[in-house]
């Protein structure tokens, strides 16, 4: 064989080498990017998800602690009223 054809092959074999390898670190590369991105987009949509439930639950945990008081009452309201009186107030903390 020429010389010529031999470092013909000899530079084709190194480019796809070469090739090759900077097409791998491409792909870790952007593998990484994903990750991270998604990883982000998570966080941020748990984030807004998170404050949505503690406004939901912060609406209810006044009305919670309104009825705690209520309860609190229950021995001091005589025994033929306490029905109608914590009906009464239940209806009103539900409407």
């Amino acid at each position: 064989m020429k010389i010529g054809f031999k470092l013909t092959l000899m530079m084709i074999v190194l480019s796809l080498v070469v090739v090759g390898a900077v097409g791998i670190t491409l792909l870790t590369q952007a593998s990484s990017s994903i990750s991270s991105l998604s990883y982000n987009r998570t966080v941020a949509t748990i984030q807004d998800y998170g404050g949505e439930v503690e406004l939901f639950l912060t609406n209810y945990w006044g009305i919670t602690e309104n009825l705690a008081d209520v309860l609190k009452q229950y021995e001091s309201i005589s025994a033929q009223y306490r029905r109608s009186f914590i009906n009464t107030v239940l209806r009103g903390k539900i409407e």
